[in-house]
């Protein structure tokens, strides 16, 4: 009988179960007699630790449609779930000619919300940065933290009109979908949009990312 109480994580039913069909098969002597080959140990799975980088639109498309509350609101619900989870967390906001980091890495959850509540809206729609900024934050992270996960959540309408380089901005879109894809970001899409034109399916499609309709 195996007794040694460094045994923690044996996994009792299928040790017992090992040991009967062990017993059978090989006619050992002994109702209950737990061998050392019988043992089965549980695997358990290492959670690993993850950056969730909230990417808010406060463009003055989401304010025409008083959007902008609800996904303050849903962001709002994000980091309570990142507190929960001990999530690393970020917050990027867009509006105007770009994308800025409003908050960087960070635990304390509070300060994020205090930023939030305070976020400016109004202007043009800059996708395109916001997925650059994102792109940014993401690989400056995994250099310094490898075996992290980053993911991305992004809260809009899809209602890109600015431009980083004065090119279409649909192929813009698309390169910085593929890279975001390379450095295995994982992307959410939370859709505030109305029946107008949006660029939230192409973007769904080119990062393989699961869309909520807020």
């Amino acid at each position: 009988m195996v007794s040694d109480s460094s045994y923690a994580d044996v996994d009792i039913v299928a040790t017992l179960r090992a040991a009967a069909i062990n017993a059978a098969v090989n006619g050992r002597d002994g109702k209950s007699r737990v061998e050392e080959d019988d043992l089965r140990i549980r695997v358990r799975k290492a959670k690993l630790p993850r950056l969730t980088v909230i990417v808010l639109d406060a463009s003055g498309s989401m304010v025409a449609r008083r959007i902008t509350s609800i996904a303050k609101s849903v962001a709002a619900k994000l980091i309570e779930n990142s507190y929960v989870k001990r999530d690393y967390l970020a917050l990027i906001v867009f509006r105007g000619i770009s994308a800025r980091v409003v908050v960087s890495l960070t635990k304390r959850y509070s300060g994020v919300m205090e930023v939030l509540e305070s976020v400016r809206v109004g202007g043009r729609t800059p996708l395109s940065s916001a997925l650059q900024t994102l792109l940014f934050t993401a690989k400056a992270f995994k250099k310094k933290n490898r075996d992290y996960v980053v993911r991305g959540i992004l809260i809009t309408d899809g209602k890109a009109n600015c431009s980083l380089y004065s090119k279409p901005i649909k192929e813009e879109l698309l390169l910085l979908a593929s890279a975001l894809k390379k450095v295995e970001v994982r992307v959410e899409i939370y859709d505030s949009r109305d029946v107008v034109p949006s660029y939230i399916n192409l973007l769904s499609s080119a990062l393989n990312a699961r869309v909520y309709t807020v």
